[in-house]
């Protein structure tokens, strides 16, 4: 599945168009999916075995979700995207996270801080097939703002197969700046360690 990149321009008015870059690259599984396991198998613990089975494996919240139904409870991923919100996780692994949202954009003036986070997750992660895709990522979202000049925000589709306008719509109207959405989260952090 291929990451897509959309953008926004400085010159449209508010809600701003969402404009497709025609610049996409791979990795969606080995970034979002890698990431995801990743981070649940480091902050929480295994899930217990099925069916009573005793077993040292770990069992993971994302295989769970394959067989949750709806109405049956809160979705076994939600605690693994709550770790956003937790002072246990790194500030680049809950920025990290916080681009994988729907919906979510950032300015094109935060990009270093979003490379940064990206590049810090990836060495943490130490594997190398997720370091690649990672700057594959990186490298793909540089052309787009030396290809494109004037651009305001830029939007990652993480997967081609659901379509970027029905999970964002044609404007930024529903979406929001995940990097100062994420600040918000740094400052409280901050104020409970003084």
């Amino acid at each position: 599945m291929a990451i897509e990149i959309y953008y926004t321009l400085e010159s449209d008015k508010s809600p701003r168009k969402w404009r497709d870059s025609d610049i996409s690259c791979g990795g969606s599984m080995a970034i979002f999916m890698g990431f995801m396991w990743w981070m649940e198998e480091k902050y929480l613990p295994s899930l217990p075995a099925p069916y009573g089975i005793k077993s040292d494996r770990y069992y993971s919240r994302s295989t769970a979700s394959l067989s949750w139904a709806k109405g049956t409870g809160e979705h076994p991923i939600q605690e693994v995207w709550d770790l956003q919100l937790s002072p246990n996780a790194t500030h680049a692994e809950r920025l990290t996270m916080a681009s994988m949202m729907d919906r979510g954009y950032f300015l094109a003036s935060d990009y270093p801080k979003i490379e940064s986070a990206w590049l810090e997750v990836a060495c943490a992660m130490n594997k190398k097939g997720v370091e690649e895709a990672f700057k594959c990522l990186i490298e793909a979202i540089y052309k787009v703002i030396r290809e494109i000049p004037g651009i305001h925000s830029i939007a990652i589709n993480w997967t081609s197969v659901a379509c970027f306008y029905e999970s964002y719509g044609k404007t930024d109207k529903k979406c929001y700046d995940f990097v100062a959405d994420n600040a918000k989260v740094e400052s409280q952090f901050t104020k409970t360690n003084v």
